[in-house]
């Protein structure tokens, strides 16, 4: 069972932080890195910088290394979530290639990487869209 530590003022940060930065950053802080944030991409670290977040951190540190092993904890994250997911910007861009200029190199580039979902592949499918990439409505009206 989890505890809950999160205080509600910190839920809507905590859900956009991406699970594989998570473990990455719980494997840094194992290993007693000199920086834990050093292995996260840019938008990552920006969000672990944001005001509240080193306290929301220090706490889930607290609490994850309360258990038997923390190690096993951060493999079991790693199992279960995936380093990359489909990204609206990344499938709008891949379907807009296609069809306006029928070539796939974006189509089957995003298909290797989403075939392997737990492995990075291409770090830049860590990154949240640029705002000038922001899918503002799908096509299943999301």
């Amino acid at each position: 069972k989890m505890e809950t530590f999160i205080p509600l003022k910190l839920e809507k940060i905590t859900q956009l932080l991406t699970h594989h930065a998570i473990c990455e950053y719980a494997a840094a802080r194992m290993a007693k890195e000199t920086d834990p944030l050093a292995g996260l991409c840019r938008a990552e670290r920006a969000l672990f910088s944001k005001e509240g977040m080193a306290r929301f951190l220090d706490r889930w540190w607290t609490v994850l290394s309360r258990r038997e092993s923390v190690a096993d904890s951060i493999a079991e994250m790693r199992l279960r979530n995936p380093v990359c997911i489909a990204r609206n910007h990344r499938v709008e861009s891949a379907l807009a290639q296609a069809e306006q200029e029928g070539a796939y190199v974006l189509f089957d580039e995003l298909t290797r990487v989403l075939a392997r979902p737990f492995q990075e592949i291409l770090p830049a499918y860590r990154e949240p869209p640029a705002e000038h990439e922001r899918v503002r409505q799908t096509y299943c009206g999301t």
